[in-house]
């Protein structure tokens, strides 16, 4: 089967979630203030894309569900400790963090989007394949381990907004207090 006929058959929604993936990724190149509201819109669109896999092979698969759950435990522990910026500030009266630029954003979301598309396509052209046991617990592993990152890393910011005790306030000094 051609990339073109890959593509044709690829729904429209598909193209949308990569076309806000890669503007939330390439935004997240750069220092930004983000609103309180708006830091979890990601978690949400991999939770969407984990679902919309996992019930296109049917919940219910002991060993899928299980992996992914673990995946998900993991990932948001590797986000909570191990993958959060320290906001630089923290203004209250405006509900918002400035957060330093990196590419994390934007590579989590292609890996994960990639392994998503992958494993739709394959499941089209050739299910015997891409419902092995090996490919199922590989993608669905991988899935858990992204969405819980994004919920683990999006939750501390959170709590690091909570924390804060000044309407605007340069977070160096006042983060590591708290943490103690």
């Amino acid at each position: 089967m051609s990339i073109l006929m890959i593509l044709s058959h690829t729904p429209i929604w598909v193209f949308l979630i990569l076309a806000l993936g890669l503007f939330l990724g390439i935004r997240g190149f750069f220092t930004r203030e983000a609103k309180v509201a708006t830091i979890f819109i990601l978690p949400v669109v991999f939770i969407g894309l984990s679902l919309s896999s996992l019930l296109s092979i049917g919940l219910g698969i002991a060993m899928v569900d299980t992996v992914y759950v673990l995946g998900l435990a993991l990932g948001v522990t590797l986000g909570w400790y191990f993958l959060t910026p320290v906001p630089q500030s923290i203004n209250k009266s405006k509900s918002s963090l400035t957060i330093r630029g990196s590419a994390f954003i934007l590579v989590i979301f292609m890996i994960n989007f990639g392994l998503k598309y992958w494993f739709g396509v394959t499941s089209g052209i050739t299910p015997q394949l891409a419902h092995t046991p090996l490919v199922l617990v590989t993608v669905f592993g991988l899935a858990g381990i992204f969405t819980g990152i994004t919920i683990g890393r999006n939750v501390r910011l959170l709590q690091y907004f909570r924390r804060a005790a000044s309407p605007a306030l340069p977070l160096n000094a006042q983060l590591v207090e708290a943490e103690k």
